[in-house]
Formats: C-alpha cells, sequence, structure tokens
C-alpha cells in the first residue's frame, strides 16, 4: 500500500488513502456526528460519510437539510438518495467497500448539514411501545 506522506495522521498514516485524505485535510468542524460505522468530516455544504465499518447499506439518521446529490468518492459512482425527516439513507452500495481502510460516500446538502436526534427521538412514531 501507497504511503500518503505530509498527511498529518501520525504514525498511521498509511492508515489514510490518498482517495480520502482531501475529505479530512479540508474539513472543519462539523455538527453530525453520530453513527454506528461512520464518521462525518463536512466542508461548507458537503458531508463526507467515511464508512470504517461496510454495512451493505448505508443511512444517515437525523440529517436536516435535504440531500442534493451522493457519490462514492472512490468510483464517483452516483447514489439514490431518498430521504424523509428522520433519515437520509443512500442505496446502490456495492457488495464490497471499493476502498480500504474507509470508503467515502460524498453527500451534496443544499445548507450546512446538521443533525438533530431530539428531533428523531421526540417524533418517530414507535410501533407498539
Amino acid at each position: 500500500m501507497d504511503r500518503p506522506e505530509g498527511r498529518g495522521y501520525g504514525p498511521l498514516d498509511f492508515l489514510a488513502p490518498q482517495t480520502n485524505g482531501d475529505t479530512i485535510d479540508q474539513s472543519g468542524l462539523y455538527q453530525v456526528r453520530r453513527s454506528n460505522y461512520a464518521s462525518f468530516p463536512q466542508t461548507g455544504n458537503t458531508l463526507s460519510m467515511h464508512i470504517d465499518f461496510w454495512p451493505g447499506e448505508a443511512a444517515a439518521s437525523a440529517l436536516k437539510p435535504r440531500v442534493k446529490s451522493a457519490h462514492l468518492l472512490k468510483t464517483r459512482t452516483d447514489m439514490k438518495s431518498p430521504q424523509n425527516e428522520f433519515k437520509a439513507r443512500f442505496f446502490g452500495l456495492p457488495k464490497k467497500a471499493p476502498d480500504f481502510p474507509v470508503t467515502t460516500i460524498v453527500i451534496e446538502c443544499d445548507s450546512e448539514p446538521m443533525q438533530d436526534m431530539d428531533f428523531v427521538c421526540i417524533h418517530q412514531p414507535r410501533d407498539g411501545v
């Protein structure tokens, strides 16, 4: 594996493939933080969903702005991204992760991405609970 030089990840530089490095290096503080299998660096209205456990499907819960588009960073493959008031889902993922150790979905939103877990907890219907 090629080692990206000068990325600032310390002794684990080799874990940050060139493909995903810019989505980390160019990001600032971000508001979307909660996921069981991903982290979310952000630059402006663009959210980079770094998936480190390949689930075969992906979703971002409580994402408040509308998703305009989504694609896999490594392959540039466009993805379907239906969204309701509780989550955005991303369809069209390959069975096997296209990049290692992290695969990135680039998510373009219509405004700055925010996550409102309180809204989901209060308003999402609970069947039989």
